[in-house]
């Protein structure tokens, strides 16, 4: 009889444990140090313009991964602190008001950092009896999820994966044909079962790779301006 096989943790399990008992000291860092932010944006792109102010702040907590710890604070009511992924392991330096090019209500932050594109992505919320629930819905803290943040079930959307594990298709629901589509892989191998979506089309392994759709990709890398920074620019990171 054979001994079942320990599955190793991923990379965002086991940072998530080293950031988790640190998210409360942060939240009170993050009202009182987060860097200022304002946008003006045209809902619906209609004519009429609102404006937005954010304070955002991270921490990498000893740096070394692809995951850290931050926070959005929007229009000074709507608090969240979450798990970002950032395409580089490197630490990132201390945030200053002139880093910061985009923010969102989703807690998506765009930096540009001595002239290089830092994309953060919110991929998991922290929820603490401190922390507030950014969503009422799905996995928080460190917990192992599907791609759409629930808990991992028969229906859950995933990749198709060929014999090496790599993705290269698309499982809506048991009962749709899964699409089969090439995908690029980037800053990682993409073989990690535990994926997030934290936007349409952009996929993150919970080792650290983006998983992109190559069509999306070559349209990216191709047509899109340099200028953009919102969370999808995280595929221009990728571009050669």
């Amino acid at each position: 009889m054979f001994a079942p096989v320990a599955v190793a943790a991923s990379e965002f399990e086991l940072q998530c444990e080293k950031l988790l008992p640190a998210a409360d000291e942060f939240y009170d860092k993050c009202q009182k140090e987060g860097v200022l932010f304002g946008r003006t944006f045209f809902p619906s792109g209609g004519s009429r313009s609102e404006d937005e102010y954010y304070r955002v702040l991270f921490d990498n907590y000893g740096g070394g991964s692809h995951f850290v710890l931050g926070c959005v604070i929007a229009n000074a009511d709507l608090k969240m602190v979450s798990i970002y992924y950032k395409t580089s392991t490197d630490a990132l330096p201390p945030l200053r008001e002139e880093d910061i090019r985009y923010a969102d209500l989703q807690g998506h932050v765009g930096l540009n950092i001595n002239g290089q594109r830092r994309i953060l992505l919110a991929v998991r919320q922290i929820v603490t009896k401190k922390i507030p629930a950014r969503y009422n819905w799905g996995i928080p803290n460190c917990g192992v999820s599907d791609l759409e943040g629930n808990a991992p079930n028969p229906d859950s959307t995933k990749f198709l994966r060929d014999d090496r594990h790599r993705p290269i298709g698309f499982c809506y629901r048991p009962d749709v044909p899964c699409t089969t589509d090439p995908y690029v892989t980037l800053f990682g191998d993409g073989s990690n079962e535990f994926v997030f979506m934290p936007e349409q089309d952009v996929f993150v392994d919970a080792n650290g790779a983006l998983i992109i759709s190559r069509a999306r990709y070559d349209a990216a890398c191709r047509n899109w301006s340099n200028d953009i920074y919102g969370p999808t620019a995280i595929i221009l990171e990728g571009c050669k």
